[in-house]
């Protein structure tokens, strides 16, 4: 029979982490991921126990739900803080697509060449260095790789960066239309 120290049993045992901690390590997580996560991956990824994980994730949704029309307000009264749940105003009170539909209205009335290109390289899975394509256009080209949206290989091809994918995720949010144009569109 072998017999463990007690350094070596505390080793082999969790330490407990605060709800506010894995709160903040689930999400630090899931913003560093390029792709989407399953449960299993972001346990993995966190170290947290799985039970802790599924409770910040159902908060999270929770929380979420109550804020998509209200905001927290606190403030100072008499040494006190004093919370409460305010709807939100202005822009952010209306549905979200007539947000978008406002914003593209007023900002962005069509997409640029950059935005197709980031789009088609995102429609095209061209966010790894083994899935970089071979472009064409050396101007639009230089100018997004100097931006640090796109990346190149040694073989000259390119592929997104995390900030490319970020940019052409949000291009297609607000141009849903670029999803079927990236298919016709041969950049030369």
């Amino acid at each position: 029979m072998v017999n463990k120290s007690h350094a070596e049993c505390s080793l082999s045992i969790r330490s407990r982490t605060s709800f506010p901690e894995a709160t903040r390590t689930v999400l630090k997580t899931i913003g560093k991921e390029e792709d989407s996560l399953t449960i299993s991956r972001l346990i993995q990824s966190t170290r947290l126990d799985r039970r802790t994980v599924e409770k910040v994730i159902e908060t999270i949704l929770e929380t979420q739900k109550v804020l998509t029309n209200t905001k927290i307000k606190m403030e100072k009264v008499n040494n006190m803080r004093v919370l409460r749940l305010e709807d939100k105003s202005g822009m952010l009170s209306l549905p979200d697509p007539i947000q978008k539909f406002m914003i593209r209205s007023l900002y962005f009335n069509t997409t640029s060449r950059e935005e197709e290109l980031l789009v088609n390289l995102y429609m095209r899975n061209a966010t790894s260095k083994k899935n970089a394509l071979k472009l064409d256009n050396v101007k639009l080209v230089n100018k997004l790789l100097k931006q640090g949206q796109i990346l190149s290989t040694t073989g000259r091809k390119f592929y997104l960066s995390k900030e490319g994918i970020i940019v052409a995720k949000g291009a297609l949010d607000i141009y849903p239309e670029l999803a079927q144009m990236y298919k016709q569109f041969v950049y030369r």
